[in-house]
């Protein structure tokens, strides 16, 4: 579906420091480098393609002067200690049909790419007009370090396992079979099998808990769900050496399984909330 985006941007970057120690900043590179460019030669910037994440800082429906209404999802390149933030104060509006936006919440990461339309000059900051599609962030691309593995493939089918009614918050293929976790009003799911009718284990999340913490150049993001004695932690971490995403078996103390992701995992941190796990967890 083709959307309409207007932006705005001027590039500031700093290292920021809390009253107790290091904010844990996640700049997104990728959409700060093109809008750098863009602030640096506006007229070149014309029709430019891009393609990159953001995450979403706020939506309005607004009302547009044929009365129809459309959705306007305010996108900003950093989360600092969990808070959306543009450095700058110059975020980027991308207009979408509401029901596009009605797939995303406040805070999540989102992808977005298409191609500059206009770029105007207001209030001596730079406003990009442009034609764009807005998506569900994969994470990453598979690094050469797994390319080794003969079962991954990057265009391996990942199963559907979450309703109509719900949101996506992690899948991918493991290889035979998928994994997923699912978000709606009646609560979090993990699921596993080789489809919605031939599910291997289903676990309500109502326990379960989410962890995060910094790698250098990246991070580690986990989701453990709890069945018994038996644990389930999907996982995604990605830093200037490791990439990785999967899910691990333990019970107790026991690792009796780690299913790495076969193909891109989709992964919507923010639906799942802030971190709030204080056991920790070790990349298998």
């Amino acid at each position: 579906m083709k959307i309409y985006s207007r932006s705005f941007y001027s590039l500031f970057l700093m290292s920021a420091m809390s009253f107790m120690g290091v904010c844990q900043a996640q700049v997104i590179p990728e959409m700060a480098d093109f809008l750098k460019k863009v602030n640096s030669n506006p007229a070149k910037a014309i029709s430019e393609s891009f393609s990159f994440n953001a995450y979403i800082k706020d939506i309005e429906i607004s009302t547009g002067n044929d009365g129809k209404k459309f959705a306007i999802l305010e996108l900003a390149n950093d989360k600092l200690n969990g808070v959306v933030i543009s450095w700058g104060g110059t975020p980027m509006y991308c207009v979408v049909p509401i029901d596009v936006a009605s797939k995303f919440d406040k805070s999540q990461k989102v992808s977005i790419s298409g191609n500059v339309h206009e770029i105007k000059k207001i209030q001596n900051k730079n406003h990009v007009i442009a034609a764009c599609e807005v998506d569900t962030p994969k994470v990453g691309e598979i690094k050469s370090t797994r390319t080794s593995d003969p079962l991954v493939n990057s265009n391996l089918t990942t199963a559907k396992l979450c309703d109509s009614n719900e949101k996506v918050i992690f899948e991918c293929n493991t290889g035979k079979k998928t994994v997923a976790v699912c978000s709606s009003e009646n609560g979090v799911k993990y699921r596993y099998g080789v489809s919605k009718d031939k599910l291997d284990i289903t676990v309500n999340g109502k326990d379960a808990k989410v962890g995060s913490y910094m790698l250098s150049g990246g991070s580690v993001w986990y989701y453990r769900f709890s069945n018994g004695s038996t644990r389930y932690v999907v996982y995604t971490a990605e830093s200037t050496s490791i990439d990785k995403a999967g899910v691990v078996v333990e019970n107790e103390s026991k690792r009796l399984a780690n299913l790495s992701c076969k193909n891109l995992a989709t992964v919507n941190e923010s639906l799942a909330g802030e971190p709030n796990d204080e056991e920790g967890f070790d990349l298998p």
